[in-house]
């Protein structure tokens, strides 16, 4: 009986190993998943708010509705308040805040942005006569 007893043993062991890194790998999976969905929907985003796409920011809107942080979706709804109109200065400071709050949730552990640095670089040619 104890000779069962010990052949069977290790492979119990192995059953257990094999469940326990099928289970970690499936739930780190479907987490870089989740993290790239939220990334994607983030870019088409600012990419269809650069092009006006109005179908474009229709479906990355109802992307981030879903995946997107409330704070990120409350951002994103003050701007929308603003007709998304990148011509004053209460538009342009809804969206750097939107674009200072993405990189917060896609560059965790990074030192912020500076807003007056990224709105050089977006906004520049508006101030240029």
């Amino acid at each position: 009986m104890s000779q069962i007893v010990t052949a069977i043993l290790p492979l119990f062991g192995v059953v257990i190993g094999i469940l326990l890194q099928s289970f970690i790998a499936r739930k780190k999976f479907r987490s870089e998943t989740a993290l790239d969905a939220r990334d994607t929907a983030y870019r088409e985003y600012l990419e269809a708010v650069a092009k006006r796409d109005i179908t474009a920011l229709i479906i990355s809107k109802t992307k981030i509705t879903a995946i997107g942080s409330q704070e990120l979706i409350s951002l994103i709804a003050r701007f929308q308040r603003t007709n998304e109109k990148l011509d004053n200065e209460k538009a342009i400071s809804a969206l750097l805040d939107v674009i200072q709050q993405m990189r917060r949730e896609t560059l965790p552990g990074q030192a912020p942005a500076d807003l007056d640095d990224i709105k050089a670089m977006l906004f520049k040619e508006l101030y240029e006569e």
